[in-house]
């Protein structure tokens, strides 16, 4: 009987040795792991709070010539001007035997 006992205590300091083991390497790797982020805030922001400013031209909107005319284009044909312009149908031609 005491040689059982004896293993059964050897076999508990070898669980309790693993155990201090990892709860040792647990509490180092969550130190060195853990990375402390910067609270945030929140801030409520209401549309009637907001005191609207007059719009300065920025340089990148603003067009400082107009762009320029083009030549004056012809009105559309209509009615007896427009039967002119009409182009002549395809001619078909027959394919030799």
């Amino acid at each position: 009987m005491s040689r059982s006992s004896f293993s059964l205590f050897v076999a508990l300091l070898i669980h309790l040795v693993f155990l201090l083991f990892f709860a040792l390497l647990y509490n180092i790797t969550e130190k060195t792991t853990t990375i402390l982020k910067p609270k945030e805030t929140r801030i409520k922001i209401e549309l009637k709070q907001i005191k609207s400013k007059p719009i300065k031209n920025k340089k990148s909107g603003i067009i400082k010539k107009p762009p320029p005319l083009s030549k004056i284009i012809p009105p559309m044909p209509k009615g007896k001007q427009l039967k002119k312009l009409v182009k002549k149908p395809l001619i078909k031609y027959e394919e030799k035997k």
